[in-house]
Formats: structure tokens, C-alpha cells, sequence
């Protein structure tokens, strides 16, 4: 089943706009930087000689938080990559 250019383009606007509003909520920023402290302040204050487990688990958490933003920023931006695409594919298909 082939799905039309507009059920396309309402899906990528939908998801572009939830996403937009999951990155400009205020909660979620809160927890954002509040996770970020905590993991930070893990990796200062953890003991230089025994330390490194906490460490690694915290950065592992920042880097699983810098993901996730990728992710959302990518899903905010799928409705215009959607729409340039398919406006590339009707102009390819309009040429043949």
C-alpha cells in the first residue's frame, strides 16, 4: 500500500511538531540539566583511584543524553527534510 505525499507530509508535520514541543518543554529541560549536573558532579567528585566505574557510568549518561537531544532535533527537523524529498521526487518524476 502506497501512502499519499499529503498522509506523508501530515505525518512528518505531526511528528515534527511533537518532538519541537518535547525539546521546548520546561520539565524536560529541567531534568535535561538536572541529569547533566548530577552526572558531572559525579565524574568532579568521584575518587581520582577508585573512581572509574562512576565515572564511566556517568559519562555514558551524558553521552545517552547528547542521543537523545540528537534524536528529538532530528524528528523536529523530519518534516522539512520530508517535504524537500518529496518535492525532489515529484520534480524527478515530472521530467520523465
Amino acid at each position: 500500500m502506497t501512502r499519499s505525499a499529503d498522509t506523508i507530509l501530515t505525518e512528518a508535520d505531526a511528528a515534527a511538531r511533537q518532538a519541537r514541543a518535547a525539546i521546548d518543554h520546561p520539565g524536560l529541560q529541567r531534568a535535561f540539566a538536572n541529569l547533566e549536573a548530577h552526572c558531572l558532579a559525579e565524574i568532579r567528585h568521584s575518587d581520582p583511584a577508585h573512581g572509574r566505574e562512576e565515572r564511566e557510568a556517568a559519562f555514558l549518561m551524558l553521552r545517552a543524553l547528547d542521543a537523545l537531544r540528537a534524536d528529538l532535533a532530528a524528528a523536529a527537523a523530519g518534516a522539512a527534510i520530508a517535504k524537500r524529498n518529496l518535492r525532489f521526487e515529484l520534480q524527478r518524476k515530472s521530467r520523465s
